[in-house]
């Protein structure tokens, strides 16, 4: 995806995403609608993220050096739904050291459900993991600098799969694996091309040890051979085939599909 002059635009233009790629193409959507869009599935994506960050750390824990902070990278990350979950798990789970009854609200405009699952620590860590965030996004950059405070830089698909690696601070330079995760919200599926998938994710499957995919549905469809296997979130192990739908979590309509690189095994 190239970048392009942005045309303001307020709102997501229609609420149907089907109707807004069909009318304006992917790229020119999201060029008029770079500093106001909204993904209308927070709740959703709040939900996932949490739950996958609790068995994710069950799991971590016994493998990671805690005492620095663990790399993030939030790819195509519009306008931070997935950074905000990261920091809201990672807030909540602050307080969880010390408040056994239960997390930190996020803001008002930020809360997803009272659904959410608390964030959990495992009784061997004393203290909380810190995470190190970074961020990508070619065409809503200003409007995540302008919720979260963060730095996001304009990378696309296509300077990631070139090899191309956002500006990193200090404390991951030279890292192995770069990113411990990587986080891909409603955001992969709109690369279409076979091809340009592959080389992407045969890239980041050098650079980082998960990937997280949310999406609306179950595309796109991850290959063997692609530099990946499917994690079953559940049970925690590798599952038996890719792209059967086993092992992923769905909640309010929206689909979270767990990868780890096979590089990091």
């Amino acid at each position: 995806m190239s970048r392009g002059a942005r045309t303001a635009v307020s709102g997501n233009i229609s609420n149907s995403m089907r109707s807004n790629y069909a009318e304006l193409g992917v790229e020119e959507y999201y060029r008029k609608v770079g500093k106001t869009y909204r993904n209308p599935h927070m709740p959703g994506i709040q939900l996932c993220l949490f739950t996958w960050l609790n068995h994710w750390l069950a799991r971590a824990h016994c493998e990671l050096d805690f005492e620095h902070p663990i790399s993030v990278l939030d790819m195509a990350c519009g306008h931070g739904e997935a950074t905000i979950c990261v920091k809201a798990w990672e807030m909540s789970l602050e307080s969880a050291t010390t408040n056994s009854a239960g997390t930190e609200p996020m803001p008002n405009h930020d809360r997803a459900t009272s659904r959410r699952p608390l964030a959990r620590l495992p009784p061997s860590l004393s203290h909380p993991p810190q995470f190190s965030l970074v961020a990508t996004d070619p065409f809503t950059s200003a409007a995540f600098e302008e919720r979260t405070s963060l730095p996001c830089s304009s990378l696309s698909f296509d300077d990631l799969a070139n090899g191309i690696v956002p500006p990193l601070p200090p404390q991951l330079e030279g890292h192995i694996p770069l990113f411990e995760i990587i986080v891909c919200s409603f955001a992969l599926h709109l690369l279409d091309s076979p091809s340009k998938l592959f080389a992407l994710l045969w890239e980041l499957s050098t650079k980082s040890k998960w990937l997280v995919v949310l999406a609306p549905h179950k595309r796109p469809e991850i290959k063997d051979g692609w530099g990946w296997v499917q994690w079953d979130i559940e049970k925690g192990e590798v599952c038996p085939q890719m792209s059967k739908g086993s092992g992923e979590l769905v909640y309010e309509r929206v689909h979270c599909r767990t990868y780890r690189s096979q590089a990091f095994m």
